[in-house]
Formats: structure tokens, C-alpha cells, sequence
């Protein structure tokens, strides 16, 4: 039998900008929300310490670093990797626990073919075993497995692959084949455990994974801790990344893994001091950015942050809105919380660190002036013919040449509402055809790639 740590989705380095109140809880080196994720990575280590006559081996299921990732190519900052070497030589000097690390879909530097767990690999050569996505990709040319033996547990390890990649290398079957075949567990020779980070979801995760007799499969990539099957859990993000997290417990998962048995599973819980608040705000087409103002100021109010600023306990506020609105108001109703959101930070009374707002849920209208409903009273579908018809309604002197009349009238009013009648428009239709060049448009045939060109 052997005892895991089981973490996932550390995000170390991770710095939201949206709606954040610029402050450094060490100037110049570490923001404020970011410190969140530095906390938790140490709060946790320190619970493994603790345990350490308890617990083997730890297995990191990916995203140790926020950074880079598709949105942000960017290393980590370098306060995260000083943490990260830190904070680890002093838990294997103190503990001699093992750690089995994977990439995550954050972390690796896809257009270097390098990754942020290399120098650790180096580092801690005798502790970290680390299997990169670019591992991944010399165990599919060479047909050999990731795996390592550790304390007589067999770990098979599941960096994250784009499946994006898979498919425009046509290297789907060949990833297919290679689970089923080459990383499939050794029955009878100690315990068998998957590390994978993805999700069906997103189909980032292969399902064959989940299908092989693991005793034991350890899941990231999903922030909130929660079971996918009997043998696979998710440990969940040590910090709340986004918003849809506020609610999610956080913290890691203590696993007894028995060959050929069912893993006993333990939560252990890490809780931030910083609220995380997500609360709704019904409006209507006649409520007035001040009404709005007021209403979110009650909000804030009712959950207790006009207490005094104290950066370790600022809360992560969002407003999300619902109702309708006109669009004509929505840009002021938005210009007045960009400035409310202003007063909050500047206040010193409100112990408030982020402030954002969502329009999803509320529907957007329209409303027509009043001149175009004037416009749609008198249409005018046939000018020469409803002015003829006017015509015979008034008292029209005689003398006057009644058709003439009636063609100067249906000209006016064809210019007045700005009608160019079809020959103009052919003839303008031409003239703009003539002056634009003619360009030659060749048909692209996209090259068969192989995995070397697009992994």
C-alpha cells in the first residue's frame, strides 16, 4: 500500500488585472491576489509536513505555474519560481517525500519545446520526477512509456496534449494506441497509478485513460475537487482562479492506494481569509445609473465591506446583473460603476480588492424616437399616385396642369427622403466595381502534417 499527497493547479504567478485594486503585498515583487496562490502552496506543504511519517509520495497533477499558457506566452515571475525552489528545498530537506509532477495545459513554453518543470527536474534531482509535455511527445515517436517506479508504485504519466495537435498531426490513433498498449499498468507488481491533466469535458482528457485498470488515477485540469469515477478524482485548484470557483472547497486529497483495491480518499481542506462574493442585482429599463449606484453600494454594504481596508482580508467582489436595460442608458450605467469602482479603491473605508459586473443575463432593448414612429405613420409607398389621391381631397383652382403637378411632387419627394432611383444606383454600383481591382484567388490545399511539425 502507499499513501499520495494528491495536488493539482497551483497556478503559482497567477496576477488577475481585471477589476483588481493595484496594490503589492511586497513592493514591486508580489501583487495582492497573487499572494492568495503563494499562500495556499506553502499552507499545504505544510500540512503535508505534517504528515510526513504518514505520506510517501506527492503527485502534482498539473499547472504548477499560471505561466506561460495560449493567453499569456510569458514565463512565470520570477518571484513564483524563487517561492517554488524555496519553498521546496526546505520540505525535501525536511521531509525526503517524493514528488511525481506533470505539465499542465499551463507552464510549458510550446514555441521553445521547453517547459518550467526542466530546471526543476535538475534542481531536485532526487526528489522531483517530472514528465513534461515534450516527454510525452518523445515517448509517442519511440513507442516507450512514461512511467516511473517509485517505492515499489508503478506511475504512468499523462502530460497535457492539445488534442488539437493530435488531430492536424493525424497522431490521434498513434496517442490511442500507445495508452491501450504501451502505458496500460503492470497487474501484480505493485500499486498502478494514472497522474493526467484534463478534462472529457473540453475532450482534453482520453477516455481510454479512465478505462484501464489504474488503481488509482490522479486528475487536473478541473478546479473543483470532486470524484469522476471510483479510482479518479480531481484534487481541485489550491486557490480560486476564477469567479464560478467562489463556492468551491479548496485544498488537496490524501489517497491509500492498494493494488487490486478500492483508494480510500481524504479531503484536506485549505481556506483563504480573502471572501470571495458573487451576488445578483435585478434591474429594469427604468432604473437610472444613480438608482443602480445606490443599490450596488446597499450590496456591499449587507456583506460588511466598509469596515477598513486590510489587504490580507479585501474581498473578490462581483456584481452580476439581471433584467433589462435600454441600450441607450447601458454605456452610462457602465461609465458610472467604472468610476464607482474607482471610489471604492480610493476609499480607504472599503476593504474591497477586486470589483468587476456582468451584462450576460440581462436583455438589451431598443427603443424607437419618436420620429420614426412618425415616419412609419405617413409611408409613402407610391408618391405620384398618394399625391394624386391627396389632390382630390383639396380644392385645386383651374389653370393647373394637375399631372405635371403631381410629377414635380413625386421627384421632391423621392429627393427629400434621399431615394437615388435604380439607374443611379446601377450606374454608382458600376463605377465603384470599375475602380476596384479584380484579384486572382488561388485555392489552398492544406499539407498532411506529421507530430514533429505541429508537437
Amino acid at each position: 500500500m502507499v499513501t499520495i499527497a494528491h495536488i493539482s493547479d497551483t497556478h503559482l504567478g497567477h496576477r488577475p488585472t481585471t477589476g483588481v485594486k493595484f496594490e503589492w503585498i511586497e513592493e514591486r515583487k508580489i501583487r495582492l491576489i497573487e499572494n492568495d496562490f503563494y499562500d495556499a502552496w506553502k499552507k499545504i506543504l505544510k500540512e503535508i509536513s505534517d504528515r510526513k511519517d504518514e505520506i510517501d509520495l506527492i503527485i502534482h497533477a498539473g499547472d504548477l505555474f499560471d505561466s506561460p499558457w495560449d493567453r499569456n506566452p510569458h514565463p512565470p515571475p520570477e518571484v513564483a519560481r524563487e517561492l517554488v525552489y524555496k519553498t521546496l528545498k526546505e520540505f525535501f530537506e525536511e521531509t525526503k517525500i517524493p514528488m511525481v509532477i506533470i505539465d499542465g495545459n499551463h507552464g510549458s513554453f510550446m514555441g521553445y519545446r521547453s517547459s518550467t518543470l526542466d530546471t526543476l527536474k535538475i534542481v531536485f534531482e532526487d526528489y522531483i520526477f517530472a514528465a513534461t509535455t515534450w516527454d510525452l511527445r518523445t515517448a509517442l515517436i519511440k513507442k516507450t512509456p512514461l512511467k516511473f517506479k517509485i517505492k515499489d508504485t508503478n506511475i504512468y504519466a499523462f502530460p497535457y496534449i492539445n488534442p488539437d495537435i493530435l488531430r492536424k498531426s493525424q497522431a490521434t490513433e498513434l496517442f490511442n494506441a500507445w495508452i491501450v498498449n504501451i502505458q496500460k499498468p503492470e497487474i501484480g507488481k505493485g500499486p498502478n497509478i494514472a497522474v493526467a491533466h484534463g478534462m472529457t469535458l473540453d475532450n482534453t482528457l482520453n477516455k481510454r485513460i479512465l478505462e484501464l485498470d489504474y488503481d488509482y488515477i490522479a486528475l487536473g485540469h478541473n478546479h473543483k475537487m470532486e470524484k469522476l469515477s471510483e479510482n479518479a478524482w480531481y484534487a481541485g485548484s489550491t486557490e480560486r482562479w476564477r469567479f464560478d470557483e467562489y463556492e468551491d472547497e479548496k485544498g488537496f486529497l490524501i489517497v491509500q492506494v492498494e493494488e487490486g483495491e478500492k483508494p480510500l480518499i481524504r479531503k484536506i481542506p485549505i481556506r483563504s481569509p480573502r471572501p470571495m462574493i458573487v451576488d445578483k442585482i435585478k434591474i429594469d429599463t427604468s432604473d437610472t445609473p444613480e438608482n443602480i449606484k445606490n443599490t450596488v453600494l446597499s450590496k456591499l454594504a449587507e456583506y460588511g465591506l466598509q469596515s477598513g481596508w486590510d489587504p490580507f482580508t479585501a474581498a473578490r467582489v462581483k456584481v452580476v446583473f439581471e433584467g433589462r436595460t435600454l441600450m441607450s442608458s447601458l454605456w452610462k450605467i457602465n461609465s458610472m460603476l467604472e468610476y464607482l469602482r474607482k471610489q471604492l479603491f480610493e476609499d480607504d473605508k472599503f476593504n474591497i480588492a477586486q470589483f468587476i459586473w456582468d451584462w450576460k443575463n440581462v436583455e438589451k432593448t431598443w427603443t424607437a424616437p419618436a420620429y420614426i414612429a412618425e415616419e412609419k405613420e405617413y409611408l409613402i409607398e407610391d408618391p405620384e399616385k398618394d399625391f394624386k389621391e391627396f389632390l382630390k381631397t383639396q380644392k385645386i383652382e383651374e389653370g393647373y396642369d394637375i399631372d405635371l403637378l403631381v410629377k414635380l411632387a413625386a421627384k421632391a419627394i423621392k429627393e427629400a427622403l434621399g431615394k437615388p432611383s435604380e439607374d443611379k444606383i446601377s450606374k454608382e454600383v458600376q463605377k465603384v466595381s470599375e475602380k476596384t481591382p479584380k484579384k486572382e484567388i488561388k485555392r489552398v490545399v492544406p499539407k498532411k502534417g506529421t507530430l514533429d511539425e505541429f508537437f
